[in-house]
């Protein structure tokens, strides 16, 4: 029920706020939260920012928000936010201005879901386009044969998580 906009100002100062006096902080989203992130990077600074990670993010929309927010309901279950997700020129997501950070990005291009799939172009998760998760100021990429939801419970995920927030840079090579 609540905005994306409004999400972007209010979610990361409650995880920094968690981390008290750790310096540095570094970050790992999944899907709509690497938005959040970059969101709020664009508006505000935080004191000590390490690197972040972003599992599956739509950092330019998702091609399926796009077909599914025109069927009844969609609203309702996925909120405003959910709505907020869509490729159009003047989304959220594609009007960031990026700050300066280091990011990395994990996409996956296993799709649990055909159904889904084919409302998106290219490889995709089947929540989101590989292509959809990449963005300009971005400073590795790396894909990897998982699904959307399931990203996060990968051990060859996590790894290349550890990797980047250790050195800023993945340590394998695409693959699927």
């Amino acid at each position: 029920t609540t905005p994306l906009s409004e999400l972007i100002d209010t979610v990361p100062p409650l995880s920094v706020a968690k981390c008290e006096d750790r310096r540095p902080i570094h970050f790992v989203t999944h899907s709509m939260g690497g938005v959040i992130m970059r969101g709020h990077l664009a508006r505000h600074e935080i004191d000590g920012l390490g690197r972040l990670v972003l599992l599956a993010p739509p950092n330019k929309g998702s091609e399926l928000v796009d077909t599914m927010k025109q069927i009844p309901g969609y609203d309702w279950v996925n909120g405003p936010a959910g709505g907020a997700l869509s490729t159009d020129i003047d989304s959220i997501p594609n009007t960031i201005s990026d700050a300066d950070a280091e990011y990395g990005v994990i996409a996956g291009n296993l799709s649990l879901n055909p159904l889904y799939s084919s409302f998106i172009p290219g490889d995709d998760d089947g929540k989101v386009s590989v292509e959809s998760t990449k963005f300009a100021a971005m400073t590795d990429h790396i894909t990897l044969y998982v699904s959307h939801t399931l990203i996060m419970n990968s051990e060859d995920v996590t790894e290349q998580v550890v990797a980047f927030l250790r050195t800023g840079q993945s340590t394998r090579q695409n693959e699927g």
